[in-house]
């Protein structure tokens, strides 16, 4: 972390996963990669059943 902090210019990386990887309690609390697509592509100026 100091590291990381020393030059607040540089990005930080997260470390990746797999939804499938994740204990099933996990699961369920972060939303499917399914769900972030959805909310990422979701044009709030469209009705939602379209």
């Amino acid at each position: 972390m100091r590291y990381a902090l020393d030059d607040s210019a540089q990005p930080l990386t997260v470390t990746s996963y797999t939804y499938e990887a994740l204990p099933v309690d996990e699961q369920a609390t972060v939303p499917s990669p399914e769900a972030i697509t959805a909310a990422l592509e979701h044009d709030p100026a469209s009705p939602l059943d379209a």
